[in-house]
């Protein structure tokens, strides 16, 4: 208990310091006018009845390669907390359950806003220029779906809404020189049934996940792929996709690439097993994964696969990386 304690308080000065850290600028140019970052939040408890967390949310430079701390918000009762710094607003937005179902909230200058009241859960939260990419779940409804939010009025553009309430969207990404995020969806019904169903090797079965693209702008949803695969995450740059995929959730994970003119699959020999989101950018995959029994966040240089540690997740179960998402 008293290592435990510990730990905690060094958490707890860790935030503290990451408070009242600011952030750096973007100071490289691209074809959307700033350079792409990573944003990563990792969640711990605060307190040993690990009743109440905390989210860190901080920011990768992937042009200085360093990490900047942007700040700690607090995630109570969030069913899946996920902070998300925006560049363009200079603000935290993140999610917590304190108001019953998880509702996005911002965080600038030392003060929480509430900004919405009628979602039940969100499990993405990043910047595409001037709006943000939601995975959340309409209260009324069972499942999460892709949801564009402006934060100059705070409104919600529902860009693939499902009548039958069936599509379950399971990860997501983006492309800042396309100005589209990606994201998977799978049929509940089909997985559903699933359940019982095994492969000629004994292993758990998931339904086919479908790929799509949004254009951030029109708004206009393509679908782009399909796959039997359970999908771990995905990421894409121009016409190539990036996924990791498996028979099913508790099968050996394998990185794929597609390109999706042609529809020509193959498998990307990673050293790292992806085990969560994924982002490509300028020919280096940052992946969640886990390599030689150390989880976190890893950039795979494409050129030759060689792999650098750039997150380090806290051993033993003392905190969880939530999210991980390119931002432009």
């Amino acid at each position: 208990m008293k290592n435990r304690s510990r730990i905690l308080q060094f958490l707890i000065s860790t935030v503290l310091i990451f408070s009242c850290l600011t952030g750096c600028t973007n100071a490289h140019d691209t074809v959307s006018g700033k350079l792409p970052y990573l944003n990563i939040t990792e969640s711990y408890f605060t307190d040993e009845t690990q009743e109440n967390m905390e989210s860190i949310c901080m920011v990768y430079d992937i042009g200085e390669k360093k990490l900047h701390a942007k700040g700690a918000v607090p995630s109570e009762g969030a069913v899946f907390p996920i902070a998300s710094y925006s560049s363009e607003n200079n603000s935290i937005f993140f999610s917590s359950g304190i108001a019953g179902g998880d509702q996005l909230y911002n965080y600038k200058s030392g003060k929480a806003e509430q900004l919405t009241d009628n979602l039940a859960a969100i499990n993405y939260i990043f910047q595409c220029g001037d709006q943000l990419f939601l995975s959340a779940q309409i209260q009324g409804n069972n499942l999460l779906e892709p949801i564009l939010f402006d934060w100059g009025d705070n409104t919600i553009n529902r860009v693939y809404p499902d009548e039958k309430d069936d599509r379950l969207t399971s990860t997501a990404t983006c492309d800042p020189a396309a100005e589209k995020v990606y994201f998977s969806y799978y049929s509940d019904a089909e997985n559903r049934k699933k359940i019982d169903e095994r492969n000629e090797n004994g292993e758990v079965l998931c339904a086919p996940s479908i790929i799509c693209s949004l254009d951030v702008h029109s708004g206009e949803v393509r679908q782009i792929y399909q796959t039997s695969d359970y999908v771990w995450g995905i990421a894409v740059s121009g016409n190539i996709l990036y996924y990791g995929g498996a028979a099913g959730p508790f099968s050996e994970n394998v990185c794929y690439t597609v390109d999706l003119k042609t529809g020509e699959k193959t498998e990307l020999p990673l050293s790292v097993t992806i085990k969560g989101d994924m982002a490509v950018w300028d020919d280096i995959l940052y992946v969640v994964g886990i390599k030689d029994d150390i989880r976190g966040i890893y950039a795979v240089d494409l050129s030759d696969l060689s792999v650098d540690l750039i997150y380090k997740a806290q051993p033993n179960g003392q905190s969880i990386i939530h999210g991980m998402s390119l931002n432009y």
